[in-house]
């Protein structure tokens, strides 16, 4: 009787399947280690992508108008990518159009570096618009031209009639002189008012505490409160208990004179009994809102003036705010 006797791989059987176990799992690591490069290479690929587009749209963000001082505007459009750039300079020259532009003579203005980026990246949609003649430069500059004519055409909807002849009052003030002339048949109480408030020499030593720009272009003053009250209180003064508003077809162009309104609305509307405010550039936007009852006829120099004044960071209320030194009636 034989034994049963256990059978054995040769030791170079042994050897082969050793090195055949070495060999695919050598393979198998490099294959891992290879998926693993790829994708930390992925990763810094699209990192790296990233960050370029974050720093093209960084510096594309530069040339929008809230951001940008104009002097800076022709540097900053250089800092841009080349793709971009074209629309970087449709921005810079659209940002005279973004800050109440409304006169045709500086519509006209704005007009030249439309035509130019038009020209030179004729190809681009920067010059045509992302949808053709749509919001491109080439469109921008034929609708300027269409506006433009139909503000010459259509006087009557951005224009208000000559004043009347009557008496008119006489500001002075320690920036210079300015006139206003009124429209007496158009806001017959606001007219009565307002003269008598000038012959009660009420305005003298108010200040004009209010300045705006941009789609409303505005100086204000008359309030009692910029004599000697905090500056915390000025624009919340007023005279009696105010004027009904009265609805006329008088518009916000530059010079309309108007009367404020409370800060704190009322049920019956009504305009303030003394704040008042000049428009000095074209304010459509308050038309039918607030009774316009005057316009200034000479010294509207002045009023620009009073305009160009430092205004106080986060408001605004002018740094070194013009007094009104005497009111004439003539």
């Amino acid at each position: 009787m034989v034994d049963n006797i256990p059978i054995h791989p040769s030791s170079s059987a042994a050897e082969t399947i050793e090195q055949t176990f070495k060999k695919y799992s050598t393979v198998a690591l490099v294959a891992l280690a290879a998926c693993f490069a790829g994708w930390g290479a992925i990763r810094f690929i699209r990192h790296q992508k990233e960050a370029e587009v974050g720093e093209a749209w960084r510096s594309f963000s530069k040339v929008e108008p809230n951001t940008l001082r104009p002097q800076e505007s022709n540097a900053a459009i250089e800092s841009v990518p080349d793709a971009l750039r074209p629309w970087a300079r449709l921005v810079a020259a659209n940002r005279p159009l973004t800050t109440g532009v409304m006169q045709p003579d500086q519509l006209l203005e704005a007009k030249p570096a439309f035509e130019k980026l038009a020209a030179e990246v004729a190809g681009s949609p920067a010059a045509a618009g992302l949808v053709p003649d749509v919001m491109g430069a080439k469109p921008v500059s034929a609708s300027i031209d269409a506006f433009v004519a139909w503000e010459k055409a259509n006087p009557q909807f951005l224009e208000n009639p000559a004043p009347s002849p009557a008496e008119k009052v006489r500001f002075v003030t320690d920036a210079g002189t300015f006139e206003v002339a009124f429209y007496p048949d158009a806001a017959p109480e606001h007219v009565k008012n307002f003269k008598q408030l000038a012959k009660d020499h009420f305005y003298e030593k108010t200040k004009f505490h209010r300045v705006t720009k941009g789609g409303t272009s505005i100086v204000q003053g008359g309030d009692p409160n910029t004599i000697d009250g905090p500056k915390e209180k000025w624009g919340q003064g007023s005279k009696g208990d105010g004027i009904p508003v009265e609805g006329n077809k008088l518009v916000h162009v530059r010079g309309a004179v108007a009367m404020a309104q409370p800060s704190t609305p009322t049920p019956d509307k009504k305009s303030s009994g003394c704040q008042f405010y000049i428009v000095t550039k074209g304010s459509h936007n308050l038309d039918g809102n607030y009774t316009v009852f005057g316009t200034v006829v000479s010294g509207m120099d002045v009023v620009d003036k009073i305009a160009a004044g430092e205004i106080e960071p986060g408001t605004d209320r002018p740094l070194t705010p013009v007094m009104v030194t005497k009111t004439e009636i003539f």
